[in-house]
């Protein structure tokens, strides 16, 4: 019996042994922002497992040059330095003994220009109803005003906030709701305005709700009608915005 339990321990002992030795001789590629990074801003990528003052080269994939060099740190490679004219071209980073990057951008404003309209479309399409006065509550899982949301979900404030980072930016976007003549994100904002204004009391069915909501003591509630007040008060807050 001790020697089939001894022969076990060695034998478990040798897996976790081949195991790290498997995982710590991996070696890692260098992550980068998939999209890419913005002009002006702080840089940097990772690549697990690579040594310090490991070197790294920023290359353009248009005329195969290297564009800059740098030395990794604490699996970090920091490159903020690096400003490129070429805000049209793509590049790569090649850490020595790691492999290259896959392709990304340098560009003014970068990533606010790929992902804003792309954040406010989401809750465009994210609605239970698009049109208010044929919107069943039952029917939407949570109750809405965004699926699977609810009241809780506090969209205005958020939209009134991104709104307000850069209006200039998105009274450009109005293809997607309304009458075309007004921002699609002001649209979306006042939807939602009135929305909880509709429902500013509602205590009745949603879908799949699982269980109640409500302070101990209280009466529960089917739906978080509560925080639809906490809506309407930024869109009142924010009006000289729109």
């Amino acid at each position: 019996m001790k020697k089939t339990l001894l022969a076990a321990i060695l034998f478990a002992s040798a897996y976790c042994t081949a195991q790290e030795t498997t995982i710590d001789s991996k070696k890692y590629e260098p992550y980068v922002n998939q999209l890419g990074y913005n002009l002006g801003e702080s840089k940097r990528f990772v690549c697990y497992g690579a040594e310090n003052d490991t070197p790294f080269h920023i290359i353009n994939t248009t005329t195969s040059k290297v564009v800059f060099e740098g030395k990794m740190l604490n699996n970090e490679g920091w490159f903020s330095e690096f400003e490129p004219k070429e805000t049209q071209d793509e590049f790569v980073i090649k850490v020595d003994g790691h492999g290259s990057s896959v392709p990304f951008f340098v560009a003014d404003h970068l990533m606010e220009t790929a992902s804003s309209k792309l954040a406010y479309d989401f809750f465009v399409d994210a609605r239970g109803f698009d049109d208010l006065s044929t919107y069943d509550m039952a029917a939407v899982y949570g109750g809405g005003p965004t699926r699977d949301g609810g009241a809780y979900g506090l969209e205005t404030i958020f939209e009134i906030l991104q709104y307000a980072s850069n209006p200039a930016l998105f009274d450009n976007w109005k293809t997607e709701m309304g009458d075309k003549k007004v921002a699609d994100l002001i649209e979306l904002i006042l939807w939602h305005a009135e929305f909880a204004y509709k429902y500013v009391d509602y205590n009745g069915p949603v879908k799949t709700r699982h269980g109640t909501l409500g302070y101990q003591g209280q009466p529960r509630m089917t739906y978080d009608y509560w925080n639809t007040l906490d809506q309407l008060a930024v869109v009142c807050a924010a009006y000289h915005s729109f």
